[in-house]
């Protein structure tokens, strides 16, 4: 349960960070949870209440928190491979990460922009994970030194 809301807590904030950054830059002063301009915000900003399409937006937040931390638990696998755990990873991630980009009004839903968001997603998550090595990389050896003394 603690995970279910960290998840959710996490996901929410990231997402309504986000909303607030793009309302910023592209709203001319107005917010909106979800871009008006998107197939998915076209439809509940038309269909909708603001108030209701702000709690769909908070929705899909919290499922992508969620989604990222039960993707987190391939990394448990101890019997796996560093590679293994990355590549599932990313799969996973890939997979739910999409569909609830293209809810929050983020992503259009065409090949084009499925193609530009996996290529992103690639480079930005090559760049997380090498970091996250370098930094795992200097704990071990931290850790190493020590045991020898």
């Amino acid at each position: 349960m603690k995970m279910i809301i960290r998840g959710s807590v996490i996901g929410v904030f990231v997402g309504l960070g986000i909303s607030i950054i793009m309302s910023y830059i592209f709203a001319s002063g107005k917010y909106y949870p979800m871009s008006p301009h998107s197939m998915s915000g076209e439809y509940f900003y038309s269909q909708l209440s603001e108030t209701t399409t702000f709690i769909i937006a908070l929705a899909s937040w919290a499922l992508i928190g969620n989604g990222f931390n039960l993707a987190s638990q391939v990394f448990r696998h101890e019997q796996w491979s560093n590679l293994k755990m990355t590549i599932i990873h990313l799969f996973i991630v890939i997979a739910f990460f999409f569909p609830l980009s293209v809810l929050s009004g983020w992503y259009p839903l065409t090949l084009k922009a499925f193609l530009s968001f996996v290529t992103l997603f690639i480079i930005i998550y090559t760049v997380i994970w090498i970091i996250m090595y370098f930094i795992n990389h200097r704990r071990i050896k931290e850790i190493n030194r020590q045991l020898n003394s």
